[in-house]
């Protein structure tokens, strides 16, 4: 772990600064978007021909130093064994048609060297790469850098208003731009984000574990009715149904090896959660925020330095309120504009805290509870956005306006409480 006066003296000695803009694995025109390099050699102070890297195999060769750039013809009897497998080029063999023979075998290479300082942005799809180049970048001498994208999103505002017409206005070229103007704008990657990064990649296993098992267990119960009512004889165990199923699954062994895996995946996570402060420090502090719950809120959010203030991460978070005071809600045929597993983990968060009274965010439940009540005493009708009158402020629906309001007050908390964890371990 490197100080900021540290890291800033490697970006003033850098070789190279390279943008990177990670790919789109799906657009709406289905149009192929690989990741896109910009590399600016500062001893000659030019931009080198711009990279696209098409899928993972392409990232992890740049990462590596490995990654063909330029191909040339294989000599007969020429000795490929110091080659990777998947850089050698094929060709039918003219002799026998049903038989390769190798054509052609990298050139020049190109990847992460020393003296590289890399530029990417944070949260998005660029994460398990940032991970990767950041890890190596340690062992050759290089340096990781990530900015928040309303930094970006601001700077490229100015570049525009300053430069209409110039052609090199894409994301991977700003980057570069804005490390040379801005380097303050940006946090370098070490041990400590990488750790976030590995955090989300456990939730996602064990959210994959869990389908999977979830999705055995239903194909299983469904052909275990089937079997009972569809026998050739007619019978079957009256009134243990459920006690003969529980006697099948225990049985089962894919269901036993989905479970097994399950549980391997949740130590795992737990693991990973205690390695992060974020979860010891800020969530230790939440009754009822445990492992799942809070893993699935850091996932989302990712890093609360992408969020410029408290409101952007409520809107987030989907508990932010609308014009009117109301809070919003998912409508038919409408598209939420708030992350669902965010949203989703708030709302098991409300759960527990509705359970746990003499906790602090239960009493702060409870608090918003009476608030509303005493201000809407009786509940009334009214007419929707359809003319049908309906009954607002009944118990059930001063229960939703207190927990939204609780949960967008503990977002309010999680935003100051993380921003003031970032700062204090930045001085470390």
């Amino acid at each position: 772990m490197q100080t900021k006066e540290q890291w800033m003296a490697q970006l003033a000695m850098a070789r190279r600064i390279i943008g990177i803009v990670p790919r789109v694995k799906a657009k709406a025109d289905l149009a192929p978007s690989p990741t896109t390099l910009a590399i600016f050699d500062c001893g000659e102070s030019v931009f080198r021909p711009k990279l696209a890297l098409a899928d993972e195999q392409s990232e992890l060769d740049f990462v590596l130093g490995c990654m063909p750039i330029r191909w040339r013809k294989v000599t007969p009897g020429e000795d490929l064994s110091g080659f990777k497998g998947h850089h050698i080029h094929m060709k039918k063999d003219p002799e026998n048609e049903k038989k390769f023979i190798p054509d052609e075998v990298p050139a020049v290479y190109e990847g992460l060297q020393q003296g590289d300082v890399i530029a990417m942005s944070l949260g998005g799809s660029g994460d398990n790469f940032a991970f990767a180049l950041s890890r190596q970048a340690e062992e050759v001498g290089a340096l990781v850098l990530r900015c928040p994208p309303f930094r970006m999103k601001a700077y490229r505002e100015e570049l525009v208003k300053a430069n209409p017409e110039d052609e090199k206005l894409d994301d991977s070229f700003i980057l570069v731009q804005m490390v040379k103007a801005k380097p303050d704008w940006f946090y370098p990657v070490f041990i400590r984000e990488r750790k976030l990064t590995w955090m989300r990649e456990c939730y996602r296993r064990r959210i994959d574990c869990m389908k999977a098992r979830i999705g055995c267990e239903q194909r299983l119960r469904h052909r275990f009715i089937g079997l009972i009512f569809c026998s050739a004889e007619g019978k079957y165990p009256e009134g243990a149904i459920e006690k003969t199923f529980d006697k099948t699954k225990a049985s089962d062994i894919v269901l036993n090896t989905l479970a097994a895996e399950e549980a391997a995946a949740d130590a795992a996570l737990l693991k990973a959660c205690k390695a992060l402060p974020i979860y010891t420090e800020v969530f230790g502090q939440v009754i009822g925020a445990g492992p799942s719950i809070a893993s699935r809120l850091i996932a989302s959010i990712q890093d609360i330095r992408r969020f410029e203030t408290k409101w952007k991460l409520r809107k987030f978070c989907g508990v932010h309120c609308l014009v009117d005071g109301s809070f919003p809600r998912r409508r038919a045929k409408e598209v939420s504009n708030w992350n669902p597993d965010c949203r989703q983990a708030l709302f098991l968060l409300g759960d527990q805290f509705n359970r746990r009274p003499g906790t602090i965010w239960g009493d702060k439940l409870r608090e918003n509870k009476l608030f509303y009540r005493t201000k809407y005493p009786t509940p009334v009708e009214v007419k929707n956005g359809g003319g049908k009158m309906v009954k607002k402020y009944t118990d059930g629906h001063i229960q939703k306006m207190a927990l939204w309001k609780t949960l967008g007050e503990f977002v309010e908390w999680l935003f100051d409480e993380w921003w003031k964890l970032k700062k204090a371990h930045s001085q470390e």
